[in-house]
C-alpha cells in the first residue's frame, strides 16, 4: 500500500512540476489535435470545477479522509493485497491533491481531452482505487 501511495505522489507531482514549467495557466498545447491536449488549469473546486473557491474546506476534508483512511488501514491489518493497493491510490491521489491545495492554495490539472473536464493523475489513481474496490465488492457479492 505505502509504495503506492508513494509512486502516485511521485508521479503525480512530477507531472504536475513539468505542466507548470511547460505552460501558463490556461494555456492548452495539442498532443493529438483534437484528442489530447496539455491544459494547464488552477482549480480551486472540487474534481471538474465544482464548487470553486472551496480549496479551503476541501483540504480539511481531504486531511480528515486520509486520517480515516489510514487508522481503517492500520486497524484493518488482514486486507488482501488489491484492497491494498486500491487504498494506496486513493491515498495518493488525496495526497497529491492536498499537497497542491496546502502549498498553492489549488490544484494543478493539466490532461485534456476535450470531452470531459481537465484532470490530473492524482485523479486517475483516485477514480482506478475507487473502481477497483467498487469492483471488488461487486465479485465478491456475486461470488456469495
Amino acid at each position: 500500500m505505502l509504495l503506492a501511495v508513494f509512486f502516485t505522489i511521485v508521479l503525480d507531482q512530477a507531472a504536475k512540476l513539468i505542466a507548470s514549467s511547460l505552460l501558463v495557466q490556461g494555456e492548452s498545447v495539442a498532443l493529438i489535435n483534437g484528442f489530447l491536449h496539455l491544459t494547464l488549469v488552477h482549480n480551486t473546486g472540487t474534481v471538474f470545477g465544482f464548487f470553486p473557491e472551496a480549496n479551503l474546506y476541501l483540504a480539511i476534508i481531504s486531511i480528515v479522509f486520509l486520517a480515516v483512511l489510514s487508522f481503517v488501514c492500520l486497524k484493518i491489518k488482514s486486507l488482501p493485497p488489491a484492497e491494498k493497493f486500491s487504498m494506496g491510490l486513493i491515498a495518493g491521489g488525496a495526497a497529491g491533491n492536498l499537497a497542491d491545495r496546502l502549498r498553492l492554495g489549488y490544484v494543478i490539472d493539466f490532461i485534456d481531452f476535450r470531452i470531459w473536464p481537465v484532470f490530473n493523475f492524482a485523479d486517475i489513481a483516485l477514480t482506478a482505487g475507487a473502481v477497483l474496490i467498487i469492483w471488488k465488492i461487486c465479485i465478491g457479492r456475486r461470488k456469495n
